[in-house]
């Protein structure tokens, strides 16, 4: 590990990774694929997959969260971690393809 990444590389990464959290204007689709891009740049970050879970979950705004939550019928932490990726993965590609209130207003469409 040392040969391709720095110690303090290795650290800074899984302190952004540990530390995620969604946009203020962030829409779901970008959050999850943030995230996955956070834990791709340090593949080695030792984050087990029911962990990684439960960093972006929590790292959710309020209202994503429930959105989640009322997809499973309970919440997403109930659920074994491919059950919830299946979920994540089906809400972000079709978050990606809506139409987005921000996107709207930067075209003057509102």
């Amino acid at each position: 590990m040392q040969r391709f990444f720095s110690i303090s590389y290795y650290i800074k990464a899984k302190f952004e990774i540990s530390m995620f959290r969604q946009g203020a204007d962030e829409v779901f689709s970008e959050t999850w694929e943030r995230f996955k891009m956070i834990l791709r740049k340090c593949s080695n970050h030792g984050f087990e997959d029911i962990v990684q879970l439960s960093i972006f979950l929590n790292g959710l705004k309020s209202n994503t969260q429930m959105l989640l939550d009322a997809a499973t019928g309970d919440t997403m932490m109930t659920l074994d971690v491919e059950q919830a990726t299946r979920i994540i993965d089906a809400l972000a590609s079709t978050d990606f393809q809506a139409p987005h209130t921000r996107y709207s207003e930067t075209l003057g469409l509102k």
